[in-house]
């Protein structure tokens, strides 16, 4: 689902159009830990583009006020416009980054070690490619009911593994 909503956002030509993206994936993101999570890394990430000077994010950033507004897909696709990405480039970045983070999490988690996340990566590096090498979905979508329900039953334990 992101891509295209990267894709949406990084071809956005104004404030309003980067707004209606924005609660495109605010109404796509069915749990509510998921819509929090991806809001709060995408605030995070347009406040640290805004402070580098990111003209694009520091205007999307006073949209704000709106609680439904800064999901994480529109707001790299504003911190890479503002750093002079093509769409190609951003979708690699976006990409690498989720592969990373995955990984990342399986290796602080102890289910691998070192050398296996190498493999790890090696793999989701060559699966990132082949992606990529697809055209873009036109229209966002995603079917996760394993992990969208494993989510939303997190939100009843009195603790949780991650922020998401």
């Amino acid at each position: 689902m992101d891509r295209p909503l990267l894709a949406a956002a990084w071809r956005a030509p104004d404030a309003a159009a980067l707004r209606a993206v924005d609660l495109d994936a605010e109404a796509l993101t069915p749990v509510a830990e998921m819509r929090e999570g991806s809001r709060r890394a995408g605030r995070a990430l347009i406040g640290v583009a805004a402070r580098r000077g990111g003209a694009l994010a520091r205007a999307y950033r006073e949209a704000f006020g709106d609680p439904r507004l800064g999901h994480l897909p529109v707001a790299q696709a504003v911190a890479y416009r503002d750093a002079g990405l093509s769409l190609a480039s951003a979708e690699i970045v976006s990409g690498w980054t989720l592969v990373n983070g995955l990984v990342s999490a399986a290796t602080r988690l102890g289910l691998v070690g070192h050398a296996e996340a190498q493999g790890l990566l090696a793999r989701g590096r060559r699966a990132l490619a082949g992606l990529l090498a697809e055209p873009c979905a036109d229209e966002p979508s995603s079917f996760t009911p394993l992990s969208d329900i494993a989510v939303a039953r997190s939100g009843a334990r009195a603790s949780r593994l991650f922020s998401t």
